[in-house]
């Protein structure tokens, strides 16, 4: 939540009582972290999905958890340079199509981003359904991390909320 809005509070705020800051229009600037914001959250995810493969096996996934990260990661940076060029393009348009290629370029990056993420939830989804199918053969180097409590609440915390 703070990620989001930090990075705007000095278009709001004074830095010193005899100085502030001069931005003309400070929504850009929320929507840039709007924008940007959940593809960290995401890349976060991945990287937990990773170690959540290491921990039950990676014999069970179907890619090593090495795989999952840098494909996701990079689909979610692929989609970010999509947003900043369409936001660069309808930033710059003097005429309303140029504007609408801007935006029409934004909402691709938005749209490779929501292609990333249901890809990404339909193999966590597959992970899932496997674990839950192989309980015999999962790591057993792994299984007093899996059996600890903290990887229990871990789990809890990773779990989509509705």
């Amino acid at each position: 939540m703070y990620a989001y809005a930090f990075p705007s509070f000095p278009a709001a705020l004074p830095l010193r009582p005899t100085l502030t800051l001069r931005v003309t229009n400070p929504e850009p600037r929320y929507i840039v972290t709007l924008t940007i914001g959940p593809a960290f959250f995401a890349a976060a995810i991945y990287l937990c999905l990773g170690r959540i493969v290491m921990a039950f096996g990676e014999h069970i996934s179907r890619f090593r958890p090495r795989t999952y990260t840098f494909t996701f990661i990079s689909f979610d940076f692929l989609s970010l340079i999509f947003q900043a060029v369409g936001g660069a393009l309808a930033s710059a348009a003097n005429t309303p199509s140029a504007l609408q290629t801007g935006v029409d370029v934004m909402l691709a990056g938005l749209g490779i981003q929501v292609v990333s993420m249901s890809l990404f939830i339909a193999l966590c989804g597959e992970f899932a359904w496997k674990v839950s199918h192989n309980k015999h053969d999962l790591e057993p180097a792994h299984a007093d991390l899996r059996a600890s409590k903290l990887w229990k609440f871990f789990l809890f915390g990773m779990r989509p909320f509705e």
